[in-house]
């Protein structure tokens, strides 16, 4: 860790929010790594955690990991973070098989869904407590997409039957003229 910064993350370009049970709102970035804030004092802080090439963390995407725990998602792999102790911890990470992770969703069955640019995989938790995974790699309907976002509906998730069509615009959202200048929280 290397303690209070006056700005939210090493870049501007924020890619992940995380708002966590411990009063802390993570904050991942392209080239920027990690940080938290403080929703008490204010406090910012940055951690510390490189990628192979000594870069700062390209973090996509942020979700619990269950333990007081963080699966971050960067463009070099998934990373595994302790809210406890503020720091990146090491783990068996071989099991995984996507590198480029755009998002992470924790379905409601638990599962643990990483996309990015190799396709989807998911996984789910063994009675040891290990990962094991359940679609992954060449072969699975799952490969051979890029992902950049994932949701999941009432009705769960089924990527077989998901499309997308682009468009090309900007996303609009539609708001009632009452409704110009308030502040939601």
């Amino acid at each position: 860790m290397s303690g209070q910064k006056d700005f939210v993350a090493e870049s501007n370009d924020i890619k992940a929010i995380y708002i966590s049970p411990d009063n802390y709102i993570y904050v991942g970035a392209h080239a920027g790594g990690l940080s938290a804030i403080d929703k008490k004092t204010g406090a910012i802080t940055h951690f510390e955690s490189t990628s192979p090439l000594g870069t700062p963390l390209n973090v996509y995407a942020i979700a619990p990991a269950g333990n007081s725990k963080l699966w971050i998602g960067t463009l070099e792999g998934i990373k595994l973070f302790d809210m406890k102790s503020k720091r990146f911890v090491d783990f068996d990470n071989s099991v995984f098989v996507q590198n480029a992770i755009k998002d992470i969703l924790i379905d409601s069955e638990g599962r643990l869904w990483i996309g990015g640019e190799n396709g989807v995989q998911v996984y789910r938790r063994a009675a040891d407590g290990s990962m094991e995974v359940l679609k992954a790699g060449k072969g699975s309907v799952y490969a051979d997409i890029n992902v950049q976002c994932l949701f999941e509906s009432s009705t769960g998730i089924n990527l077989s039957n998901s499309k997308v069509r682009f468009l090309g615009h900007s996303m609009e959202l539609g708001v009632s003229g009452d409704m110009l200048g308030r502040v939601f929280d």
